[in-house]
Parts: structure tokens; C-alpha cells; sequence
């Protein structure tokens, strides 16, 4: 999960994700710093009040740095839940791109703003594993972080007063291609089975019924079966062995 830097976002929990349902009361929502922290840990960044019912519950919070966070909703009598998520800058695309990009996904009862956001992030974090290089502006902290070897993109250094080093790296914005591609593979995703002929045709023959070869997503050289979307990755992927 992926929260935007100075974004107000709304956190929400299920208690009753066991059999007998669930009930949860003092439910406070705690924040840490990095992915260290567990049950009990001090000096969270945030200690919010959470609203709920028992079982759902909710707070909000606007995150002002960078990075990796740990979140804990902790109730009474020791029950809690632990979710993982980081904070960067501003998105890949934006939602209103989404929708302009096609007219399907103007409609907001079918492709709420929620699902937009999810596939958004998710296709966000898939071009960076392919590539090997951020999108988006991110940060991580580190006792032994060798700048020129750790992170791609690297755009500033900071030194904290306990000697470690922060890093804040990502080429953004992203390259007008990259854009088109995040666009082409947010759409795949969301409208890949409605197509008449997919993003993931490699070619076409017009007859009665009209046939197409689907490339695949590992296999032949392809990592989203996205054949646009896969060479513009390919140019921007990072071969390590040169370095």
C-alpha cells in the first residue's frame, strides 16, 4: 500500500476477520517509522483515536515524510492488526489522466476512485520491479547504503543525527512515454477482458471473426504481455552488470 506525501488518506480495519466475527473497543491507530516495529513498540510518529463499531474502524492521517511505515491498530485486551505500507511523492499518473485516457473509465459507479487508486499503485510497483528504477520520487534509510549502487535516480543524500543516511531517489516526472505506458497497462488491467482487440495483441487478422495472437506475460521476452507498455519498460531498465 502506498500513501502520498502531505495527503490526508483515510486508514481503515477489520477486526472480524476471525470466525466468530470479531469485536474490538479503545482502538487507537499507531504509526512507526521503517518496518521494525511490533506490538508494544515506543515513540510511534502518530497515536491516532480510531472511529469504529466494534469491528470497522477508521482514522485519518496525512503523512509529512518520506519512506517505509508500520502501521498498528491496537485495541483493548492485546488485540491488534499490523499492516506494512511506504510514503512517496506524488503518483505515476493521476486518477484524472485515468478516466481522460479512456471513456470507460470515466464511469465512476464502474471504476470508482478507490479501484483506480489500487491499480494504479499496483502498476506503479510492477514497472519498478521490471525495471529496477523508481517512478516516482521515494525514500529509504540506512546505516550502510552505498548511494551509487543501492538506488537508481538518486536525487539528494541526507545525513540524520544517529550517522545513518537517507537516500531520495526516482526519476519523476516520469518520461512522457512511461506515462503512456502506465496508462496502457492501468487500462489492460482494469479492461483487458472488454476489449475487442487487447493492448496484448501482437497481431491481427481480419476475417469473419477476426483472430489475434496474444503475447503472454512471461514468456518470449514479455513481463506484462503488454507489447507497447513491455519496450517502453525495456528501455528504461536498469542492466546492473554494466555498472
Amino acid at each position: 500500500m502506498r500513501l502520498r506525501v502531505g495527503r490526508t488518506a483515510a486508514l481503515r480495519v477489520d477486526f472480524g476477520d476471525d470466525d466468530d466475527g470479531g469485536q474490538a473497543a479503545a482502538v487507537r491507530l499507531l504509526i512507526y517509522s521503517g518496518h521494525e516495529a511490533g506490538y508494544g513498540s515506543p515513540d510511534p510518529v502518530a497515536d491516532l483515536p480510531a472511529v469504529g463499531d466494534g469491528r470497522l474502524f477508521h482514522a485519518d492521517w496525512t503523512p509529512t515524510a518520506l519512506g517505509p511505515y508500520t502501521g498498528i491498530w491496537a485495541a483493548s485486551a492485546g488485540a491488534y492488526r499490523r499492516f506494512y505500507f511506504e510514503v512517496t511523492e506524488a503518483p505515476i499518473v493521476a486518477v484524472t489522466e485515468i478516466r481522460a485516457f479512456d471513456e470507460s473509465l470515466a464511469d465512476i459507479v464502474r471504476f470508482p476512485t478507490p479501484t483506480l487508486v489500487g491499480v494504479r499503485d499496483a502498476v506503479e510497483q510492477e514497472f519498478e520491479r521490471i525495471t529496477d528504477r523508481s517512478f516516482v520520487i521515494r525514500a529509504r534509510r540506512g546505516f550502510f547504503i552505498d548511494p551509487a549502487r543501492e538506488e537508481n535516480d538518486t536525487r539528494r543524500i541526507l545525513d540524520n543525527p544517529d550517522g545513518s543516511v537517507t537516500i531520495e531517489y526516482g526519476l519523476y516526472p516520469p518520461p512522457p512515454d512511461v506515462r503512456r505506458a502506465a496508462l496502457l497497462r492501468i487500462r489492460d488491467v482494469l479492461l483487458s477482458d472488454n476489449s475487442a482487440i487487447p493492448d496484448r495483441a501482437v497481431s491481427f487478422q481480419v476475417s469473419e471473426m477476426g483472430t489475434y495472437q496474444l503475447a503472454t506475460a512471461g514468456r518470449a521476452g514479455y513481463e506484462t504481455g503488454v507489447p507497447e507498455v513491455d519496450a517502453t519498460l525495456a528501455r528504461y531498465t536498469m542492466d546492473w552488470w554494466l555498472i
